[in-house]
């Protein structure tokens, strides 16, 4: 048998063993073991479900990994990756994928082509753009010719319930986000966002947000129909201008977003705000 590589030394005894139980176990744990590829034999166990590639130094994934289409779970976070390839989009009985830490400036469209995907966790990584376009809420007229494209891409994802873009470099969200129509909780903390969509309002299911440092400002940053249209009854603020003085008192919505915490038995607005509503 003739290993692949790790680096540009052959693959430890402990890796090939741990491919070798991989064969057995279905579950694949190469967390920390200084890979720059991944080892030519993991691409020959096609009944993998989960894979844990963690704390590497992965600069890209092959192409043919999307042959492992029995994938349920997926962790590729604290590598180097720049991009996903288009392959991806095979491991159709994905369900978590984590890519945080990362070097990504986008979610590639392959992601959203997973159907059955529910926890996705691109943390910590270099997104200006979510769908592969600036989302400051201007369009060109490329961004016009390509927008059927990106829905037919985000219709396909309509099982997600969790996103983590925390930690980017994200100025703002696209209107697209509301497709998303299953999520139930949205962290985009530490970004530069300084205002949300109104088309957020749309996430009926949402109950988490988490919204803490960024750049959120004026009355009309955060729009009513998230507090009146939504679940929405954990909500963190704090670190934004909107939050000095309690100021986000005087947001549209928000006298029913603080009723519905009061009868979850809830007393405070969680996030560092601890509002005392009793």
């Amino acid at each position: 048998l003739e290993w692949g590589t790790m680096g540009n030394a052959c693959c430890s005894s402990d890796v090939r063993n741990s491919i070798e139980r991989a064969r057995k176990t279905k579950s694949l744990n190469l967390v920390e073991r200084k890979l720059k590829k991944v080892p030519k034999e993991v691409l020959a166990i096609s009944k993998l479900r989960i894979v844990n590639l963690r704390s590497n130094m992965l600069e890209n994934m092959p192409p043919e990994f999307g042959q492992l289409t029995e994938i349920k779970v997926l962790d590729l976070s604290f590598n180097k990756l720049h991009e996903i390839p288009s392959e991806l989009s095979q491991l159709k009985k994905c369900q978590r994928l984590i890519l945080a830490s990362n070097l990504l400036t986008s979610i590639p469209h392959s992601v959203w082509k997973l159907p059955k995907l529910h926890h996705l966790d691109v943390s910590q990584n270099r997104l200006v753009s979510l769908f592969g376009y600036n989302s400051t809420g201007s369009k060109s007229d490329d961004d016009d010719k390509k927008s059927a494209a990106r829905e037919n891409n985000i219709s396909l994802v309509p099982s997600l319930k969790f996103l983590d873009i925390s930690c980017n470099k994200l100025c703002g969200l696209s209107d697209e986000v509301s497709r998303l129509s299953q999520l139930e909780t949205l962290h985009i903390q530490n970004n530069h966002i300084q205002k949300l969509p109104e088309a957020l309002g749309n996430l009926k299911n949402i109950r988490t947000l988490i919204a803490s440092d960024n750049k959120l400002s004026g009355e009309s940053c955060i729009p009513a129909t998230l507090f009146t249209h939504t679940k929405l009854f954990h909500l963190e603020l704090s670190g934004n201008p909107i939050a000095e003085g309690n100021k986000y008192y005087h947001l549209r919505g928000f006298d029913e977003y603080a009723k519905r915490c009061k009868e979850k038995g809830d007393k405070q607005i969680h996030g560092g705000l601890h509002v005392n509503l009793a």
